[in-house]
């Protein structure tokens, strides 16, 4: 009998709840923690998600990390999954919500400081935001039922999703408590730091 197989069941999962935006301060940290305190015996990561969203780029390199990874992913909403918040709850192979989760979906927005802007920076921001949609609507077709439609008009209004609208339209696949099992090796996220 290997030392694994003497584990109770529940030891091999790890459970991250990230209370954070997503920004390069809770990528690395969220990164970080699981780089070096994740015990060996892990086979399944659950994380537990509530964030506001934050940037496209860190979301989907988040995204692009927890399914490169040798673990189990299963994404639980436990009370916001806003704008890339969505794309990071598609990292899990199962994905749930709370009966109170909400999800928002809505355009990319970018700022621009005060400074001259010329017709190429313009032209130069359009088709990044455009990229970054394009890329947010093929990920969500990929893992939901969504029409591309639908996708296009929340581009421009954008709408909050119960947990049952999410389930509707496939982006999580049930609607469930949260339960966290006696002594499961339990991390926090909390980044505060906006950049």
């Amino acid at each position: 009998m290997t030392k694994d197989s003497k584990q109770p069941l529940s030891s091999h999962t790890a459970y991250i709840a990230l209370y954070a935006d997503i920004n390069g301060k809770s990528a690395e940290e969220l990164t970080n923690l699981i780089a070096k305190e994740i015990p060996q015996h892990t086979h399944t990561l659950y994380l537990l998600i509530c964030t506001g969203g934050g940037s496209v780029e860190y979301g989907f390199a988040l995204y692009n990390f927890l399914r490169g990874l040798p673990y189990k992913i299963i994404t639980h909403n436990m009370a916001n999954a806003d704008s890339i918040g969505n794309i990071l709850m598609l990292a899990g192979e199962e994905r749930y919500a709370t009966e109170n989760a909400v999800f928002l979906i809505h355009g990319v927005k970018s700022k621009i400081k005060d400074e001259k802007i010329a017709l190429g920076f313009m032209e130069e921001k359009m088709s990044c935001i455009k990229s970054d949609e394009d890329r947010i609507h093929q990920t969500i077709l990929k893992h939901s039922n969504m029409k591309k439609e639908l996708l296009d008009n929340l581009s421009i209004s954008g709408a909050v999703f119960t947990a049952q609208d999410a389930l509707k339209c496939g982006l999580i696949h049930d609607i469930r408590k949260i339960t966290i099992p006696s002594g499961a090796n339990l991390f926090t996220v909390m980044a505060s730091v906006v950049e």
